[in-house]
């Protein structure tokens, strides 16, 4: 995880808060934190896959069940690679029982 209070991130973190307060106001209202210094502001999960070991992530659900992250509203996905430099990577999501793109 990425310190929050680590003044080479801050910005990172302060950026994506804004994002994803702006999407939330325009879709769906939930309150959220204001402060990316609020204990409900997680860290950030920094992932990276290799394409020589073609990198995956398998289907997984980004809420668990009397968990941890049990209260968690709306996760976010940050593609910090360029798209022109590798094939594939493509964020799929299911909604119920179809897969969307």
């Amino acid at each position: 995880a990425i310190p929050k209070n680590d003044p080479d991130f801050r910005m990172v973190y302060d950026r994506i808060l804004k994002a994803v307060q702006q999407l939330n106001n325009e879709s769906w209202r939930f309150v959220l934190p204001q402060s990316v210094d609020s204990d409900n502001t997680e860290y950030i999960q920094y992932s990276h896959y290799p394409g020589k070991d073609h990198g995956f992530y398998t289907w997984h659900e980004d809420v668990g069940y009397k968990t941890s992250t049990a209260s968690r509203l709306l996760s976010v996905s940050v593609q910090l690679s360029n798209p022109d430099t590798y094939t594939g990577g493509e964020l799929s999501l299911r909604d119920g029982g179809r897969v969307v793109n």
